[in-house]
This record gives C-alpha cells, sequence and structure tokens, in this order.
C-alpha cells in the first residue's frame, strides 16, 4: 500500500501469497469435492470505468476476484492498477502486450512482471496465457518463474463479438457454474456487457451457497486439473 513520507509517496511491496497450484501446463479448474467454491478472473485490465465497477460490485458483497493485467495497461492507467492492489483484489499477469505468440509470451512474463511490481507493489504469481495459447515453452516458463498458468473449463464469451448481453452472460454462468469453477471475464476494453452481467452473477453464486475466493485461493479447496 502507499505509505506517505512527507511529499513522497512510496509503494511497500505486498509479499507474494503462497503458490497453491502446479507449475507447468494450464490449470483448466480444481476439483474441489463438495467445496462449493468459485473464482472470478477478468482480463486485460487495468481500464477506465469498468475495472472501478467490476470491483465495486465484488466491494458491495464483501467478495473478491483476480485480475490478470497486460502490462502495458498497467502503465497506461497505473492509478487504476495501484487501487486494484489497495482495495484488496489478486493481480495476474497476463502478458506485457497480450501477443499470442508462444515465443513473444515467455519473453514478456518477467517483463509484466516487473512493470506489475513497479507500479503496485504486487508480485504476480498467477499468470494466463493471452488466447489462452498453449506450448511447451510455456509450460516450461511457469516451472521457471515459479508460477501457474491458470485457465477456465468453459468460456462464458464475453469478448466475442457481437457482444453478449448481460442477462445472456449471466444465464451462461448460471448454467456452468460447478465447485471449483475458474471463470473467465474481461475488464479491459469495451465490456459494459460484462460489468453489467457481474452483480447477477455474484448473486446467483452466493445464492446457491458458494464461497467466492480470489483464484488464488482456490487450491486450499482441492487440486488443480
Amino acid at each position: 500500500k502507499p505509505a506517505t513520507r512527507g511529499a513522497l509517496t512510496q509503494l511497500v511491496p505486498v509479499p507474494p501469497p503462497p503458490l497453491i497450484c502446479p507449475s507447468g501446463p494450464p490449470v483448466r479448474g480444481f476439483d474441489t469435492g463438495s467445496y462449493k467454491v468459485v473464482a472470478f478472473t477478468f482480463d486485460d485490465g487495468p481500464w477506465p470505468v469498468y475495472t472501478d465497477g467490476v470491483m465495486d460490485a465484488f466491494d458491495a458483497r464483501g467478495v473478491k476476484a483476480t485480475f490478470f493485467m497486460i502490462g502495458n495497461n498497467v502503465r497506461a492507467n497505473p492509478s487504476i492498477a495501484r487501487d486494484v492492489v489497495n482495495r484488496g483484489f489478486e493481480v495476474g499477469n497476463h502478458s506485457a502486450t497480450h501477443s499470442y505468440s508462444p515465443s513473444t509470451i515467455v519473453a514478456e512474463i518477467p517483463r509484466a512482471n516487473a512493470i506489475i511490481r513497479e507500479v503496485t507493489g504486487a508480485e504476480p504469481r498467477l499468470f494466463r496465457s493471452p488466447g489462452l495459447a498453449t506450448s511447451t515453452r510455456i509450460d516450461s516458463a511457469m516451472q521457471t518463474y515459479g508460477m501457474c498458468n491458470l485457465f477456465t473449463t468453459y468460456d462464458l464469451g464475453d469478448s466475442k463479438t457481437p457482444r453478449a448481453s448481460a442477462s445472456t452472460l449471466c444465464s451462461r454462468f448460471a448454467n456452468s457454474l460447478h465447485p471449483g469453477m475458474i471463470v473467465l471475464l474481461h475488464d479491459g476494453g469495451s465490456h459494459r456487457n460484462t460489468v453489467d452481467a457481474v452483480p447477477c452473477m455474484l448473486d446467483v453464486a452466493i445464492s446457491r451457497g458458494y464461497t467466492i475466493v480470489p483464484a488464488g485461493h482456490l487450491g486450499a479447496y482441492g487440486t488443480g486439473y
């Protein structure tokens, strides 16, 4: 969190959370057995208006999510990136430029980590490949950097064109919700539909007795697959 010393504001480094999912191949969900737990994740931010809108919906219900940030967007919107961390949300690495090339993705992992750390003080331990790209090089990089590449078992399709309505997204979520689910959504770009759908999704999960946790906490309830 920012610590003010005279006219200067410093970022106090945030200790990295324990890594509780396997480094290597992508993890698409967690086998949590009877534990009804779900994690919401948001890609491509931070972004004006939409990132704040998502956080407001979670804060109103006393729960948190994970934001997979693009390094260049962190540079462009530093105050929003810091606000995500200061409000207690989890931050993940989504590369520096959102390239779909595995070689570029691997090269950008430490670069994006450095940007996020410099701007927010947080040290990402979670990663998500842009476009859910896979390769043995990315798997190896996860082991090298001690990170976990989190995917999803079901893509709600909030970023596809034409954009699905908020009600459609909530219906898709309600029909696919299951214990250990990693929900993949977007706050970066033009995603008013996502922001409008989030309150409904959260209320569906809560009404069904689910515990909503940041993605990095899912490993405490079960094994990644």
